[in-house]
């Protein structure tokens, strides 16, 4: 094993290292252990990515990472989960309800009775911490404190549900849970996070809200019904969303501060999705002007990807791409992703690759539907009109049917003239 090539480790560990859920990082930890030589190639890997969340053991594991001198130097990129513990209102139908699950699941009555202690001694733990945390911004002063002292932070994901993030201490600490423990609204959580991103001056290259991984084997927070493919956690509310609140939007990215300067340097922004209860419908509006600031004091964004915004449970209404995008410049975008909006003028989808024709490279537009009288192509024609100078791709994926891909890049070039709109419905018809 000292003889094998660092090439030939770093393949090995490339190959270890597929994700940064509970299971790779395991894997990374054991393989850290075998030697020395992977030990040196395998700890930047580790390090890389911190996983976060807004409690004591997330922030010790940072501020301990943050203090050494070697292993802050090597940290990139924050996973972090706004994981938050909720006092429950109907405590006594709380403990009877947990204390069924425990009876079942135990061999004896004095087993379920100890385990249902364990489990209200570490609920009232967590929710004392929090608190304490909380007084007097405690939770955001050692953050930015942590982050300061990581100068290569250039990277925040924002894992919606994450099933594996605090898992471990948790799950050690609870024994068994039943799933409403906690939420995922960032109310509280994603305000904190970048507020300490602004004051420890840490400058945003890559931001992502993504969505829990389902399919990690690793560590889960148990719901107490032995699922290993259902959320750790359901959201408080009957309605599972797995979006950050409106209240958290506007309280972090909206007029009220100012922490918006931490995307002045950011280059790729992925957030695929957005979807609010029905009955705050009219906040819409309200979450597509916080996103429009967020991409006016984004310059420099090279790599975009946005999704529906669209209330839960309801496949309408959808937003315009024209309310969403109108009047933004972007002037190094490169990459551009659009899933499941709509437009009723396809003036209104062409304007924006027009002011976007000289630097866009690769373009990639999901389920996006629109009402002109011949469809796409009609649009495409009009798109024609712009002179693209860099597109290497442009797709259109169940915009013109359901699981259809279709490569347009040759037509918005000029390279043919064959429209491939109606290409697609002559070979259609041809096969019938």
């Amino acid at each position: 094993m000292d003889r094998l090539p660092q090439e030939l480790i770093k393949v090995i560990v490339g190959y270890v290292h597929v994700s940064d859920n509970y299971s790779c990082r395991m894997d990374l930890c054991n393989l850290r252990l075998v030697n020395k030589t992977f030990a040196f190639v395998v700890t930047s890997e580790l390090f890389h990515t911190v996983p976060l969340w807004i409690g004591v053991s997330g922030l010790q594991n940072l501020t301990n990472i943050s203090e050494h001198p070697q292993l802050s130097q090597l940290v990139r990129k924050i996973a972090f989960s706004p994981l938050r513990f909720v006092e429950q209102d109907d405590k006594v139908g709380n403990r009877a309800r947990m204390k069924r699950v425990l009876e079942r699941d135990s061999i004896t009555l004095n087993n379920s009775d100890l385990r249902l202690v364990k489990y209200e001694s570490a609920y009232k733990g967590f929710l004392m911490a929090q608190d304490c945390l909380e007084e007097q911004g405690s939770d955001s002063k050692i953050l930015t404190r942590a982050l300061r002292q990581l100068p290569q932070i250039c990277n925040i994901e924002v894992i919606l549900q994450s099933n594996w993030i605090g898992a471990k201490e948790i799950s050690q600490a609870f024994g068994t849970t039943h799933g409403e423990e906690c939420e995922f609204y960032c109310e509280h959580t994603l305000p904190v996070l970048f507020q300490s991103l602004f004051d420890a001056s840490r400058k945003l290259i890559y931001l992502r809200f993504t969505q829990n991984d389902f399919q990690d084997k690793g560590a889960n927070i148990s719901k107490g019904d032995r699922s290993t493919h259902r959320r750790c956690y359901a959201p408080v509310n009957a309605h599972s969303i797995d979006t950050p609140s409106v209240a958290a939007m506007k309280d972090t990215f909206g007029q009220k501060h100012n922490w918006t300067g931490c995307l002045e340097h950011l280059r790729v922004f992925e957030f695929r999705r957005y979807r609010i209860l029905r009955e705050h419908v009219l906040s819409q509006l309200e979450v597509v002007e916080v996103i429009k600031g967020m991409l006016e004091n984004a310059p420099n964004l090279e790599n975009l990807t946005l999704g529906a915004l669209s209330t839960f449970g309801d496949i309408c209404p959808k937003i315009r791409l024209s309310r969403l995008l109108g009047g933004i410049r972007l002037p190094k975008l490169t990459r551009f992703e659009l899933h499941d909006l709509v437009e009723e003028r396809p003036e209104e989808i062409s304007d924006f690759f027009t002011q976007h024709c000289s630097v866009l490279e690769e373009v990639n537009l999901h389920d996006l539907t629109t009402s002109a009288p011949n469809g796409w192509s009609h649009v495409l024609r009009i798109m024609r009109q712009a002179k693209f100078q860099k597109l290497r791709l442009f797709t259109l994926d169940g915009c013109i049917m359901d699981e259809e891909y279709l490569h347009v890049q040759d037509y918005l070039n000029h390279k043919t003239d064959k429209d491939p709109v109606v290409e697609y419905w002559q070979a259609k018809h041809d096969d019938h």
